[in-house]
């Protein structure tokens, strides 16, 4: 039993295998909506140890076919997110509303790269204006500043990176 925030912790496996096999008899799209507990003991406040998420898979589709789908998924929610009035009052009222930038994402292309362009893009820039605290090279993980330099200083907005090397993969 690993040993997370000084207690006893159990986790499980999603219901993944289960719907795996339920697309694949069925030939069609399905997806999950359901928790998932972090595998590792981060305290940070942009990591959840238990969160909810939406989990599909989609039959005979590539990784492009994949990005686009998501991609429509989100901005489909954000525009749902935009049309609730109560919503959106309630949030800025909390100071966490980004209303024109979550409009703007609906409008734009989410922006593709690969792993391997990714780690080139930013050791250039880490070259050129040493603005990174945490070194990179190819095999390396991204640092939250290498994600958010990434969408926000490169690309202005949401960016799909894949292409990963499997050793850094949690699974």
């Amino acid at each position: 039993i690993p040993d997370f925030f000084k207690r006893k912790a159990y986790l499980t496996v999603s219901g993944q295998v289960d719907e795996e096999t339920a697309t694949s008899r069925l030939m069609c799209p399905t997806y999950i909506f359901g928790p998932s507990f972090r595998a590792d003991p981060s305290k940070t406040k942009w990591h959840a140890c238990e969160f909810y998420h939406y989990e599909p898979e989609i039959p005979f589709i590539d990784l492009n076919g994949l990005m686009a789908y998501e991609e429509s998924i989100i901005k489909s929610l954000l525009k749902k997110i935009l049309q609730d009035k109560d919503l959106i009052e309630c949030l800025q009222v909390l100071k966490v509303s980004h209303v024109d930038k979550l409009t703007r994402y609906c409008e734009v292309d989410f922006s593709r790269i690969s792993y391997t362009e990714t780690i080139k893009l930013l050791c250039k820039v880490q070259e050129k204006e040493h603005c990174f605290e945490k070194g990179l090279k190819w095999g390396d993980d991204l640092a939250k500043e290498h994600e958010r330099y990434l969408c926000e200083k490169i690309f202005k907005g949401p960016t799909f990176v894949y292409g990963y090397p499997s050793e850094i993969k949690s699974f």
